[in-house]
């Protein structure tokens, strides 16, 4: 294993320092700023990237499908709406047993009463509105070859009006969507449905707002008309007017349907506008100002494939839609948001009520756009801080959507909206709640800590790179009083770490030993994560921190970055029979020595350097050996890691996925994002003065998964064959010779010992020190076709 920096740590103690630099990102806007000056991430959206855009991965408390197409042997489901009363948590979704917004389309939900955590099963909240002689299901097709009109509801949005008890009422709102072909689409108008807080209903549909398509479309004949006798809502006029406010205006509705709204060029037509959101500002004659974006409908030819915006001064939302109904005329302009033709969602953090949130703005959308290859992924989230309306910060929600999708009948349609889309968020408490629609077939909810949200200058990843950024936004409290100074090799990673507040200095590399003494010689920790097979960098760190700790006669520490393959037993040749499970409360240490005295292996050589030499000066050492790391890593720079990747490059120049021998050596696996929890534990405890081991006890492992590599290479292949680089899934075996001159570019003992040998580790230290790893099997059989795509992308950029 390996990464791209050494990350050196140090007390703060110029805490005022701190406090008077971090004043200057306060500026004072007395206007909404400039359209195009809202997209400020960094780093810029990689296009060459499917499933990342250049993005890292923003950490979830749990992921849970509420509604599986498959399942309810239903194929559509989309335009999920969310919306939380304490810890109840409800959620609507359109549904249709064959096609998008065909005949037969409902309005589901689902309800949580442990804020989001878990789901109650989906059941139908407002019936389809069919004939009566309309009692048998067909496609898009059939009902486009005869002329009729497709009546579908689609989920809307919710009120809560006040009432006589505590709780008040609450609705579920639907609207009306109508199709003929060849795509002439209205809206016959706007029902709702009284809900409890666990989303049963109260009492039958009711209608907020008819129209001339009411009639023609025969709503009176199908069970609206029959059984609910076509009941105009009792608080219609309240809920209506609910329905206007500028933080709860839907994304749509009959007028805006059937009559359409351009941008103020007159030119590109606007859809699917978000709630709005409320910026205080002292230069505005009423206190501030509302923002809310607006989605491009416009056809392919004219599309910007931008976010647009939109702002008013009015606390009421006056003289802007849905108070003011006009197709011209209206204040919307282009950012310079990028977005691949779906809809947005944008929303204010609240602070109240126990929440977390400052106010901050959060934008879930589908910034990356392929003409050639148009996806819905992946699905991000973007972070705009204080007063700077600019969004500084993002990370990606949901990605890597699945391939198996039950196919509509109108030619693909539901492929190209392939991915996670038309995200809906709430907040509850100290936790931000997202639904979305996979692939417009399953409904899914992801749970995320507020804390954990992107925050302006994220951008590290692999071991190095994950390691800091996991310290950089760690809530420890121990590590949070720490300046960190890492080791680059270029001024450019130097540029962008300095961003995020990071003390970055460009060093020529690990052969200058002199540079690394003297840099660690002006701190107490050093974590040490470049390669575990450079034994001469390792050794001068440690004396650079024996002199620190002669100067200021305070303990210091290095933490070292290994590998299980020191411990492995070969797998080619001679067969073992059996494999001893190291746990790292064994003396670890004392067999590497043993091994070490009857063949040198680098990563092992250098283990028992930074021990020896630890003691020698005392400085206190801790080594950590993981197993294989796989998933892509957090940091600005390198994200992958070595051995999955090396592989993989393999199979690419040899056409098909390899393994070296039977295929049969076992190794461990662990994710990088858990590995660099272990690390953060590690560093918190010592900070925190906790006699852990180290020295010859100091081993820890952190596998939480096993794998032999006959199987590795199958994924490999399979991974392959769907993203079109490889013809054939099934791997084949090649000699260790073969592996050597042909493919895995490193020297016999490396390619035996970390490809054709077996460790096996148990965490048992790391598990006791409170270590608790988030990835499961399931991320590790999932993270190959991201592996796989990383590598086709890093020989695109070469």
């Amino acid at each position: 294993m390996s990464s791209s920096s050494s990350i050196s740590l140090k007390r703060v103690v110029t805490t005022g320092l701190v406090l008077s630099a971090s004043s200057q990102w306060l500026p004072a806007w007395a206007a909404p700023p400039p359209p195009g000056n809202l997209w400020r991430v960094w780093p810029p959206i990689d296009y060459s990237d499917k499933l990342y855009a250049g993005w890292a991965q923003i950490p979830v408390v749990k992921e849970v499908q509420v509604y599986n197409g498959v399942a309810e042997n239903r194929t559509y489901a989309h335009h999920p709406e969310l919306f939380a009363v304490g810890r109840n948590v409800l959620l609507t979704y359109s549904s249709a047993p064959v096609d998008e917004d065909s005949m037969g389309q409902d309005v589901w939900i689902s309800a949580s009463g442990d804020g989001g955590l878990t789901w109650s099963p989906g059941r139908s909240l407002m019936p389809a509105a069919l004939l009566p002689n309309q009692t048998e299901l067909h496609d898009w097709k059939y009902w486009c070859d005869r002329g009729i009109a497709q009546r579908a509801w689609q989920a809307l949005s919710f009120v809560h009006l006040p009432g006589d008890g505590d709780g008040g009422e609450l609705y579920a709102i639907g609207q009306s969507g109508s199709r003929w072909c060849p795509g002439r689409w209205a809206s016959a108008g706007r029902i709702a449905r009284r809900i409890s807080l666990g989303g049963e209903p109260l009492g039958d549909p009711c209608w907020l707002e008819k129209n001339g398509f009411t009639e023609s479309q025969l709503y009176a004949e199908t069970v609206y008309g029959t059984s609910y006798g076509m009941r105009s809502c009792a608080r219609a006029c309240e809920i209506n007017a609910a329905l206007t406010r500028p933080d709860e205006a839907p994304a749509w509705s009959p007028w805006l349907y059937n009559n359409g709204l351009l941008a103020a060029d007159g030119t590109h037509q606007m859809e699917e506008q978000t709630a709005a959101v409320w910026h205080d500002d002292a230069g505005s004659p009423t206190g501030g100002y509302w923002q809310r974006h607006w989605r491009d409908i416009s056809p392919e030819r004219e599309n910007t494939h931008s976010v647009w915006v939109e702002y008013n001064e009015d606390p009421a939302g006056e003289e802007w839609y849905p108070k003011v109904k006009s197709a011209l005329g209206n204040g919307i302009y282009q950012t310079n948001i990028p977005d691949a033709k779906t809809k947005q969602f944008l929303t204010r953090l609240d602070g109240g009520g126990g929440g977390k949130g400052n106010g901050d703005r959060v934008l879930l959308s589908n910034p990356r756009y392929d003409a050639a290859d148009p996806q819905r992924q992946p699905l991000t989230l973007a972070v705009s801080s204080g007063p700077d309306q600019a969004y500084t910060a993002v990370g990606v929600l949901r990605t890597n959507a699945t391939r198996d999708i039950v196919p509509d009948t109108r030619g693909g349609i539901k492929n190209r909206a392939f991915g996670f889309s038309y995200p809906t968020a709430v907040q509850v408490g100290d936790r931000l709640l997202v639904a979305y629609s996979e692939n417009k077939e399953n409904i899914w909810v992801s749970v995320v800590d507020v804390a954990a949200l992107p925050k302006e200058g994220d951008a590290c990843k692999r071991v190095g790179g994950s390691v800091l950024t996991q310290l950089l936004d760690t809530s420890n409290p121990q590590i949070k009083g720490l300046a960190i100074t890492a080791l680059v090799r270029k001024q450019e990673q130097a540029d962008l770490l300095r961003q995020r507040g990071v003390d970055a200095v460009v060093f020529r590399g690990l052969d200058d030993t002199a540079f690394l003494r003297r840099t660690a010689g002006e701190y107490d920790y050093v974590v040490h994560a470049p390669t575990g097979f450079h034994t001469a960098s390792a050794v001068a760190l440690i004396e650079g921190l024996a002199d620190r700790k002669r100067r200021t006669g305070r303990d210091v520490h290095f933490i070292h970055t290994s590998g299980t393959s020191n411990l492995a037993e070969r797998n080619t040749g001679t067969k073992t029979t059996t494999v001893h499970e190291w746990s790292d409360k064994e003396d670890v240490y004392a067999f590497e020595e043993r091994k070490e005295a009857q063949e040198a292996y680098g990563q092992r050589t250098t283990d028992v350097a930074v021990v020896t030499a630890g003691e020698r000066a005392g400085v206190k050492t801790y080594i950590m050996m993981p197993p294989t790391v796989y998933g892509r890593g957090t940091g600005l720079f390198n994200r992958g890691s070595m051995q999955i990747p090396s592989v993989i490059r393999a199979a690419i120049e040899a056409r098909v996925p390899v393994y070296v021998g039977d295929g049969t050596a076992r190794l461990g696996h662990v994710h990088v994002a858990d590995l660099a929890l272990l690390y953060e534990l590690v560093l918190g405890k010592v900070l925190a003065g906790e006699a852990i081991p180290s020295g010859r006890r100091g081993v820890y492992f952190s596998n939480t998964g096993s794998h032999d590599w006959r199987d590795v290479a199958g994924r490999v292949g399979r991974a392959g064959v769907a993203l079109g680089a490889l013809e054939a899934a099934e791997p084949r075996s090649v000699s260790l010779d073969e592996a050597v001159e042909r493919w895995l570019k490193a020297t016999p003992q490396i390619i035996e010992m970390n490809y054709a040998s077996n460790s096996a580790t148990k965490p048992d230290l790391a598990t006791e020190l409170g270590w608790k790893p988030k990835k499961t099997e399931k991320d590790w059989e999932e993270s190959f076709l991201e592996a796989f795509q990383m590598v086709l992308d890093e020989s695109k950029s070469r």
